[in-house]
């Protein structure tokens, strides 16, 4: 099986191939780690955008800071919200600030392969007819302890076909935001839930810690 990848850089002054929505409140040490996160992808086509949920506005901005030292160049917005609001409010707030051809949701708490937004652009390009990629995660436990995060355990949380039907979606967790990439005309064409087509899957490109959930996304998926 062989893998192809598209050119993932954005050379004329128009929008990003990719938005990205990442929700944080008053955590500080794991908002560095996801920000290193996305400067590290191979695709450098994104604009991220940063949705501190209520929390201290000076310690978001001291963290962005320093990310922004290593990685001068990166497109980072920073949106303060005064009062917290629901997760899914915050992301549609992070989306109304941005415009692109895909969307994904990356929270403070979880990490993606370098590799993860160059194989699931060409999946979704190879794909044209498809709303959504979803990749497989290796779900991490942590805990804290002297100022750092130190992993526990963690598993292989792998996607099986009947975890993508439209039935096994409802009312279920069935993947977690970190595992998908969006095609952003989804934002335009909402409509009350119908049987949509199965995403295609990728292998496991994506890592994920903290609790699984889609309810961030139940307002801008299909």
């Amino acid at each position: 099986m062989s893998t192809r990848y598209y050119t993932c850089a954005n050379y004329a002054d128009t929008m990003p191939s990719v938005a990205i929505v990442m929700r944080t409140y008053e955590r500080p040490l794991l908002l560095a780690r996801a920000l290193t996160s996305v400067s590290q992808q191979s695709c450098r086509d994104w604009h991220l955008v940063v949705v501190n949920n209520g929390g201290d506005p000076a310690s978001v901005d001291k963290v962005i800071d320093i990310s922004r030292l290593a990685n001068p160049t990166a497109a980072i917005t920073v949106l303060h919200l005064t009062e917290r609001v629901g997760m899914e409010e915050a992301s549609n707030r992070g989306l109304a600030a941005t415009d692109s051809e895909f969307f994904a949701i990356h929270d403070d708490d979880d990490t993606w392969r370098p590799e993860f937004l160059d194989v699931a652009m060409a999946t979704m390009r190879d794909n044209p007819g498809a709303s959504a990629v979803v990749t497989g995660v290796t779900r991490v436990h942590e805990t804290f302890s002297s100022g750092r995060v130190w992993p526990v355990r963690h598993e292989k949380f792998f996607l099986v076909p009947e975890r993508l039907t439209f039935e096994g979606m409802i009312g279920n967790n069935t993947f977690p935001p970190i595992a998908a990439l969006f095609r952003r005309s989804l934002l335009d064409i909402v409509r009350p839930p119908t049987a949509p087509a199965s995403p295609p899957r990728t292998p496991g490109a994506a890592r994920q810690s903290g609790n699984p959930s889609i309810r961030s996304c139940r307002s801008c998926a299909p």
